[in-house]
C-alpha cells in the first residue's frame, strides 16, 4: 500500500521545506500473495485465456486463498 504525506526536507544552507512524498507500506501475507498471483496471471497467457490456470497459477492461487484463510478479516 502507499499514502501520500508531507515530510520535512533539510536543504542545508538556506531554510527547509515541507514536501509531499509517496510512503511504500510493506505488504501483508494475504497481500503479497494476491500481488503474486495477479502478477503471474497477468503475464501468463494460459491463465489469462484459460479460467482452469496452468500449474504455476494454480499454486499461486492456492497459496493466495491459504493466505486469507490464516489471516484476520479485513475490515
Amino acid at each position: 500500500m502507499s499514502r501520500v504525506e508531507w515530510q520535512w526536507r533539510d536543504s542545508g544552507s538556506g531554510p527547509g521545506h515541507m514536501q509531499r512524498v509517496i510512503v511504500h507500506e510493506p505488504l501483508n501475507a494475504v497481500q503479497e500473495a494476491f500481488r503474486q498471483w495477479l502478477t503471474h496471471a497477468a503475464g501468463c497467457r494460459v491463465c489469462r485465456v484459460d479460467e482452469a490456470r496452468c500449474e504455476r497459477g494454480q499454486r499461486l492461487q492456492a497459496a493466495y486463498r491459504e493466505a486469507r484463510r490464516g489471516s484476520a478479516p479485513i475490515s
